[in-house]
């Protein structure tokens, strides 16, 4: 009875552990989704704004943007507000330590392609089916004008400060024959709960 007893005891132990972690990590993913919506609506905080529903994939990072969408880049490029400014506003290697950097790194290289929940952020969403319908609805002078975005990175600082990125681009159609015509890297650091602006890439084409 008593080994039966510390079988039974165990195997509850277990599945108790388990429950307990498992409810912790859900939690700490629920909290994670929404930190990184909560900096859309920081970002995208306009009605009249049309941004499409699934975020940049890599295939897309990767063939497109490259180039500027990497931590090099940003480092060298990143201003406060005024691009045409001489020098970098801020050095992340001062920033991050070189665990955080090489993480930072990770996450530039693998954009997650996500269809964006409608509720969770402000402007409306239009979806790849509804940009080629709309497309071919065009007559005239008519132009299909919407944003696209990647989804936003957390990265944590050597001293707890929390920052979140963003790359976007622009789509006009069919003036600028259906090509991305610029980026634009968003950083922002989060302060008492609220998203406030840090620093701006401009990745011009």
């Amino acid at each position: 009875m008593t080994k039966l007893f510390q079988k039974a005891f165990a195997i509850i132990l277990f599945f108790t552990v388990f429950i307990s972690v498992s409810s912790n990590n859900a939690k700490a993913q629920t909290e994670d989704i929404e930190l990184e919506y909560s900096l859309l609506r920081a970002i995208y905080d306009n009605e009249d704004d049309l941004i499409r529903q699934n975020t940049l994939s890599k295939e897309e990072m990767d063939f497109f943007y490259n180039e500027y969408f990497n931590y090099s880049f940003i480092n060298e490029f990143n201003r406060y507000k005024n691009a045409l400014d001489p020098s970098a506003y801020v050095d992340f290697d001062t920033l991050l330590t070189s665990d955080q950097k090489q993480e930072f790194i990770r996450k530039l290289e693998h954009p997650i392609k996500v269809d964006l929940d409608p509720v969770r952020i402000i402007p409306p969403i239009i979806s790849e089916s509804a940009i080629e319908e709309r497309k071919n609805e065009l007559q005239g002078r008519e132009m299909l004008i919407f944003t696209l975005i990647s989804y936003p990175i957390i990265q944590k600082g050597k001293n707890g400060e929390v920052y979140g990125i963003v790359f976007e681009t622009g789509n006009i159609f069919p003036e600028w024959h259906d090509i991305f015509i610029k980026g634009t890297v968003r950083i922002f650091k989060l302060e008492e709960d609220n998203w406030k602006f840090f620093a701006t890439v401009n990745c011009w084409l």
